[in-house]
């Protein structure tokens, strides 16, 4: 990619660790400028809305490497995205450390917060009509896999009663050979 600058890349990262420094970040910023987006997953203690937002303290690790420009905070629990206010934090290893990455780190969370995103951009008010969107595009997937299944049945069938004609046909002209002689 780097010899070829005219092809286009674009990048999406979830709670991506740091791993270079700010002359690395600054040549990913000039080489991709907005075409990287990378989500840190984020939440505040629902019961004290004045809470402070906390995020996946594996992005601020190891603290001596830089941060990757664009951070966007996605909230794990709505799907909200939020202006990073601190991506230049670092993350101190330790029992807090730990508990955000368990919390906010793995896929199951990211998944689960992408999912929640895409139901509000495509305008889905609550999780039943998201359940019943998934549920139709599941039924959807599976009636075009017995379609498939169904056709492929079909023409192994054809081809079985061809062979079997040409065989009875071909066993029949014998006898009759044979009893003529």
């Amino acid at each position: 990619q780097l010899q070829q600058p005219e092809t286009q890349v674009f990048v999406v990262a979830w709670n991506a660790y740091r791993w270079t420094d700010m002359s690395g970040r600054k040549f990913a910023e000039d080489f991709l400028g907005n075409r990287l987006l990378h989500f840190v997953l984020s939440r505040r203690d629902k019961a004290q809305p004045q809470a402070t937002r906390y995020w996946d303290s594996v992005t601020g690790f190891p603290q001596s490497f830089a941060p990757m420009h664009n951070p966007v905070l996605l909230d794990a629990d709505t799907g909200d995205f939020y202006k990073h206010t601190a991506p230049e934090q670092g993350s101190q290893f330790g029992a807090t450390f730990l508990m955000q990455m368990f919390e906010l780190h793995f896929a199951r969370s990211a998944l689960g917060a992408m999912k929640k995103a895409t139901a509000t951009a495509r305008g889905f008010e609550d999780d039943l009509s998201w359940n019943d969107y998934l549920r139709s595009r599941r039924l959807e997937v599976f009636q075009t896999k017995l379609i498939d299944q169904a056709q492929k049945v079909a023409a192994a069938s054809h081809r079985a009663q061809k062979i079997i004609r040409r065989t009875s046909h071909g066993v029949g002209m014998r006898r009759q050979i044979s009893h003529e002689a």
